[in-house]
């Protein structure tokens, strides 16, 4: 979950700064497309899963999300993600303090 963090971190430095993104595999259709939809997903706490992969199936095509597994992550991704948030606080909170003076 930590790469795909970072990657959700640097598609939002880019989008913030207005640049230009460009994601993209192989065929365009199934990592390219589940990281749009974590994207989306991260940007937009409203939009829900199933409307996410409508959008990208009617942009891409029916067959956007190639695997199951793929299919999965996208809905399983908030609760993944905010774990990994609360995991990452919780070791900075617990990080030895330097006692020096």
């Amino acid at each position: 979950m930590t790469d795909c963090s970072d990657m959700i971190n640097q598609l939002r430095q880019c989008i913030s700064f207005g640049r230009k993104t460009l994601l993209h595999c192989v065929s365009g259709l199934g990592i390219s497309c589940l990281a749009a939809a974590i994207l989306l997903l991260s940007l937009d706490e409203v939009m829900t899963p199933e409307h996410v992969i409508s959008k990208l199936r009617q942009i891409r095509g029916q067959r956007a999300f190639q695997t199951v597994k793929q299919y999965n992550f996208v809905h399983e991704f908030r609760d993944l993600y905010k774990a990994h948030l609360e995991n990452q606080r919780n070791s900075v909170e617990a990080a030895p303090r330097s006692l020096s003076r």
